[in-house]
């Protein structure tokens, strides 16, 4: 169905969950395909063993700090000699931490996921879209958002602001990256097994009863999606299929927001 034959991916936050799954199926349609981890060696070894007979693509780690400019700038050259010109980048990496309320909430505890969330995308995006630019690559950006874009949780503003945040610089960037025939568009997942999803929501309550109330108000089998399934979205919008998809919003919700 795609053909990703002789293309480097980047995969942020790749070696788990939604990121994990999209590396699998760029391998399964031939791409060079590099899992970005933070400090988690162990996890990133069993993502590359996991991978490693998946498909006719390579699989690669490349360990580094989304949040941390000089390092992601080097990261990027570094993958960029090693394994040729990044045509796609997924910007997936992203925490949910330090959940409270707005008089408890410290600037410290807002800047730990901003600065990763958004801060971090921004510097994946500009170390790889300021060399797509410069090398004359037509390429694809998929950032990952959330539907916390679109719908607030008590207790998240911070984590609501970096993924609302992410949905603007898509926009924007669609339209200054377009003509330089670079696509970006935004994945809004909904509800999703991943780590992310055992992180309660709103601080005191009870999160198993939180959890079946809103999954109760998700139309499609009041279930929540497998990682797979928002991967499977990613890679269409990164393919050549999307070819005249930019600047898109795509929520991948099971019906939460319709």
């Amino acid at each position: 169905m795609y053909d990703f034959e002789g293309e480097t991916v980047l995969v942020t936050g790749g070696t788990r969950g939604i990121g994990k799954e999209a590396g699998r199926l760029f391998l399964e349609h031939g791409a060079t395909v590099v899992l970005n981890y933070h400090d988690d060696d162990e996890a990133a070894e069993q993502a590359r063993s996991d991978l490693s007979s998946t498909g006719p693509g390579e699989v690669h780690l490349g360990k580094f700090d989304v949040a941390d400019e000089v390092a992601v700038d080097e990261a990027v050259e570094a993958i960029w000699e090693e394994y040729g010109p990044i045509r796609h980048l997924v910007n997936n990496a992203g925490v949910l931490a330090n959940v409270g309320p707005l008089v408890g909430m410290e600037r410290d505890d807002w800047d730990s996921v901003v600065d990763v969330n958004l801060g971090g995308a921004f510097n994946v995006v500009r170390a790889v879209g300021k060399r797509m630019v410069l090398a004359g690559i037509d390429g694809s950006i998929v950032n990952v958002s959330s539907i916390t874009a679109r719908r607030g949780f008590p207790g998240e503003i911070h984590y609501g602001a970096s993924k609302g945040g992410l949905v603007s610089m898509t926009r924007a960037l669609a339209r200054e990256l377009g003509r330089r025939n670079i696509r970006v568009n935004v994945v809004l997942p909904g509800y999703t097994k991943t780590s992310m999803a055992d992180t309660g929501h709103f601080p005191g309550a009870d999160f198993e009863d939180f959890r079946e109330k809103e999954l109760s108000r998700v139309p499609l089998e009041r279930r929540m999606a497998d990682p797979e399934e928002v991967a499977e979205v990613i890679v269409f919008v990164a393919s050549d299929r999307a070819s005249y998809m930019t600047g898109s919003e795509i929520r991948v919700d099971g019906g939460r927001l319709a």
